[in-house]
């Protein structure tokens, strides 16, 4: 018969090496530079004009040359139309893809202007492009990597997928914003671009 402690002590050891086989499982490595393939990928810009609405102010009137504006729609629908004016502006930078990660977080690079850095285990923090403050988390969905993104009542989550076997990663978002009716939802499908050369 085993002594109570060393049972005890059995179960601790078990438990401790589960603990250790979890947190030094392997996770994807995402890093590299990526190609959007388009064949594969939503179309961004279509996207954006469906859930933004028109690129003008509605119910909007013209007399004599000059445009009057309903009261009512100032405010709102300039949001609306400014954001959506900053998605489509932003669209071209979904054309390439640079990842950079460490063990301590993941830094993702869409064009010149879309540097972003998540901090794995805690909640960053970081500035989008109208200067607000946006609290950025992380997590691993098994082998998928979620990126969460917030400021208000607007919310962005990131979902990246790597697919080794046909050298790509898939790409999907999900962008809330209060002055939109419903939230855009794309799915984009990157190649693993070609090294380069010395």
């Amino acid at each position: 018969m085993i002594p109570r402690a060393s049972r005890y002590g059995a179960a601790f050891f078990l438990v401790a090496v589960l603990s250790a086989r979890g947190t030094n499982a392997q996770t994807p490595d995402l890093s590299g530079e990526w190609v959007l393939n388009p064949a594969l990928s939503d179309d961004a810009a279509a996207k954006v004009k469906e859930v933004a609405g028109p690129g003008f102010v509605t119910g909007a009137k013209t007399l004599g040359g000059q445009t009057f504006f309903p009261r009512a729609s100032y405010g709102k629908d300039v949001d609306r139309i400014n954001l959506r004016q900053f998605l489509l502006d932003a669209v071209a930078g979904l054309s390439a893809l640079e990842i950079e990660q460490t063990a301590a977080e993941i830094k993702t690079v869409h064009g010149e202007d879309g540097v972003r850095i998540f901090p794995f285990g805690r909640e960053g923090t970081g500035s989008s492009v109208s200067g607000a403050v946006m609290k950025r988390r992380t997590r691993w969905q098994g082998e998928q990597l979620v990126l969460e993104s917030e400021s208000g009542k607007t919310r962005l989550i990131e979902l990246l997928s790597a697919l080794p076997a046909r050298g790509q990663l898939v790409y999907a978002l999900r962008y809330e914003a209060e002055v939109f009716k419903k939230p855009l939802d794309l799915k984009l499908v990157y190649d693993r671009a070609p090294a380069r050369r010395p």
